[in-house]
């Protein structure tokens, strides 16, 4: 290992990382944390200007440390017992994609660790399955949010297959690290995309707005997806149903802006980018046509055959292309149990 970190020093690296995540079978943390030291202590005598080891040990959340009477597991005891105090240790929070660190999570995880743990901040990262299909099937748009005000030693961000599109909420990201006391996510991604994408930032703020949440049986991270556009149709529906008189003004809105936005996008975006990009752009396009109608469907209190037609076309490209699916999607489906149950 030496050998193959002198051939990183000599083309200039000064940061070394050894990871034990996502191994198979019992791991000893005795062994890992032996292993390490060796490492630190032979880099340390050999060079002075390097910075200390990173490491991620095999149990790296913090419900993987602990076991169901809430004692701490075998291997982080050995690890965190044993290990040079100056080894950087990150871990990704209560679970691997989770829903923020809160500060009391935050300092329970350090309890265990008895020293400050650095984050591996698993988003914008999308290479995990949504629904059967790919994986990187959806863009995680969103800022970098719910992470303790309480300053890290360490923060990485882990990003998506789609490297221009990460930097978006990785520049969210290096916001909150800089000023984690004062950092404001929503403000951060108003002025990242602005900065990012000059005159198309319009346009791609409706659509990143509706491209954030990451979500599947195991997994929860993001920002909701278009928040105000479901609770604006969800309520047409409530209220449909109750055969109230509905105002469709801001839903109709809501969909033209969609449209525009897509379009433009297409249109306009510079190729690399919209490579990255293009196969959600167009999903984002057949779910805001079926929006539309949808919408007609309750403006004329009957469900239109199309509308399942276009539920069916969306349906036939999420192998490949998600988008919206707790918001501008969900509006369709519910429609359509509207009028079939």
């Amino acid at each position: 290992m030496i050998n193959k970190l002198d051939m990183m020093y000599n083309i200039g690296m000064r940061d070394f990382a050894i990871f034990f995540d996502d191994l198979e079978g019992e791991q000893s943390g005795k062994n890992h944390a032996t292993f390490l030291n060796r490492l630190q202590d032979a880099l340390d005598k050999k060079y002075e200007d390097i910075y200390p080891l990173i490491t991620v040990p095999t149990q790296y959340t913090r419900h993987w440390m602990i076991d169901d009477e809430g004692n701490i597991k075998q291997y982080t005891q050995e690890f965190t017992t044993l290990l040079n105090t100056k080894i950087i240790v990150l871990y990704t929070g209560d679970d691997v994609v989770c829903d923020g660190i809160t500060e009391e999570s935050y300092q329970a995880a350090k309890d265990i660790y008895k020293r400050d743990l650095g984050i591996w901040w698993n988003y914008p990262v999308n290479d995990y399955y949504l629904v059967d299909g790919n994986r990187n099937i959806k863009l995680a748009l969103g800022p970098i949010e719910k992470l303790p005000k309480a300053k890290a030693n360490s923060i990485f961000y882990n990003p998506m297959e789609q490297p221009l599109l990460s930097k978006l909420s990785m520049a969210t990201g290096a916001e909150y690290a800089l000023d984690t006391e004062n950092y404001d996510s929503v403000a951060s991604w108003n002025r990242i995309i602005e900065k990012q994408f000059g005159e198309l930032a319009p346009a791609m703020k409706v659509f990143a707005s509706h491209s954030q949440h990451m979500q599947n049986s195991w997994a929860k991270c993001g920002p909701p997806d278009a928040p105000e556009f479901y609770a604006t149709g969800h309520q047409a529906i409530l209220d449909t149903k109750d055969g109230k008189t509905v105002d469709f003004t801001d839903l109709d809105n809501y969909i033209n802006e969609m449209e525009n936005s897509a379009n433009i996008l297409l249109e306009k975006l510079p190729n690399d980018i919209l490579n990255e990009c293009k196969v959600m752009l167009e999903q984002f396009k057949r779910i805001t046509n079926a929006d539309r109608v949808a919408t007609q469907c309750l403006k004329n209190n009957q469900l239109d055959p199309e509308l399942k037609t276009l539920r069916q076309e969306i349906k036939e490209h999420e192998s490949t292309a998600m988008i919206s699916e707790f918001s501008a999607l969900l509006y369709i489906d519910e429609v359509i149990q509207l009028y079939e149950s």
